[in-house]
């Protein structure tokens, strides 16, 4: 007996497909499998492996009652390939005969031309078992319902977490009214405008928000069911159900309930800080580490020749950035913190020709973790970058002796007029070290 679908039915698969198939599925299957339920008239399709699982749901027509329940594996490209082959009136097929099921198109046509119209072929496959994990998840996955969350809530998430262009995790959550974000292992805090209202507390990765994308396109219902279980998040609706992993997550909760205090707040001239990164990669092959000092009137970037380096022994540096304010200095009036090389060559900062206005600050977590936070402009709210720095003042002494060294014009702030009108000389960007 064969069961057939309708164009509706056709138009899900065709989505199904194109969501296995896409390069934004981090675990691709070379197999998808079905479970037909004569009592329901449905065909269940499963693809990926558990904790990364897709779920389709296909309505087969009236005259399928004949048909035996039954679970059958099909090739993934197959059923990838398949929707090419499918006309304006499409008619997909299922047959049992004998044991088996074959899986197949009907009246489809490769190509045709007026002058040379094909005639129509059939192409079909012949499934085997179902992939036993398949078959173990979905009836696990049938026992479990998730909290109905309305699309138009699904759909304010995918909006606010639209705004970051890269994160680890995002949190949303409603009795703090705000996000936790996590970029690169750094957690952030971000107060929500009072004209945004979330009732439902939701722990995301980017991947589970591109699932919800999918799953607002692709469900006809008007609520999406939701459940996170651990490390994992389902997502449930009555054409397409998605699981997805969400490794790492207890760290983030760990993290973020960890969030640091500012003790330095200001702004400072960007370019001078970004030629001094571009810098770092370039030349300074044999100095391991560096101190930053920060004070209300001077902060510089700094190396000390003798600091366990015997590769660059001798060896000193130190480069003012230009202070546009300090806006917060707490515990301390001047400090001296010490950084590797490695991670300040790693700063993700963009490109700047003149003298630029940037905001920074140190925070400093429960557990004494210092980081540095750089950030786009004063409007921002999560860090553009972030680098570990530690406590080191028993380098002060060194540091303002080459603070000394240096021309005392050269450590002066400049005016108002000077930070609108000065752009700096290529040799005062390049400081020979």
């Amino acid at each position: 007996m064969d069961a057939y679908f309708t164009d509706k039915e056709i138009y899900k698969l065709r989505r199904f497909t194109k969501s296995i198939s896409s390069s934004k599925n981090k675990n691709k299957c070379k197999n998808v499998t079905g479970v037909i339920d004569k009592t329901t008239k449905q065909l269940t399709l499963i693809a990926g492996d558990a904790p990364y699982c897709y779920i389709c749901n296909l309505n087969l027509n009236k005259t399928s009652g004949k048909l035996k329940n039954r679970s059958f594996s099909v090739n993934a490209e197959f059923l990838i390939q398949l929707p090419l082959y499918l006309t304006e009136s499409p008619v997909l097929s299922i047959t049992q005969e004998k044991g088996l099921i074959k899986l197949g198109v009907t009246d489809h046509t490769i190509r045709s031309s007026k002058n040379h119209p094909q005639l129509p072929g059939f192409k079909s496959y012949k499934c085997t078992e179902g992939q036993e994990t398949h078959l173990k998840y979905i009836d696990e996955y049938q026992k479990i319902e998730g909290d109905p969350i309305s699309k138009a809530t699904f759909e304010m998430v995918v909006f606010l977490a639209s705004k970051y262009d890269s994160f680890d995790f995002i949190e949303f959550d409603p009795v703090n009214k705000a996000i936790f974000i996590q970029i690169n292992g750094h957690v952030s805090q971000v107060t929500l405008d009072e004209n945004i209202k979330l009732t439902v507390p939701l722990i995301l990765n980017e991947l589970a928000v591109e699932d919800i994308k999918q799953m607002l396109d692709q469900n006809t219902d008007r609520c999406i069911h939701f459940l996170q279980r651990g490390n994992d998040l389902l997502l449930q609706g009555s054409d397409i159900s998605i699981t997805c992993p969400l490794a790492g997550i207890e760290e983030f909760r760990k993290k973020k309930r960890m969030l640091a205090d500012v003790i330095i707040k200001g702004k400072i001239d960007f370019y001078a800080l970004n030629m001094e990164v571009l810098n770092c990669k370039k030349s300074y092959k044999s100095i391991n580490s560096g101190h930053l000092y920060i004070s209300e009137s001077l902060i510089s970037i700094n190396n000390i020749g003798d600091d366990g380096d015997l590769n660059n022994e001798g060896e000193n540096f130190t480069r003012p950035l230009t202070i546009f304010s300090i806006d917060k200095i707490e515990k301390a009036k001047e400090y001296v913190f010490r950084f590797t090389v490695k991670d300040f060559k790693d700063l993700k900062l963009k490109s700047a020709k003149e003298i630029e206005e940037m905001l920074f600050q140190v925070t400093e977590n429960q557990v004494g973790q210092l980081l540095l936070e750089i950030f786009k402009c004063s409007k921002s709210t999560v860090p553009l970058s972030v680098l570990s720095v530690e406590r080191d003042d028993s380098r002060l002494k060194e540091v303002l002796a080459l603070h000394k060294d240096y021309k005392p014009s050269q450590l002066e702030q400049p005016s108002d007029t000077d930070k609108n009108q000065h752009k700096p000389q290529g040799a005062q960007g390049e400081l020979d070290v």
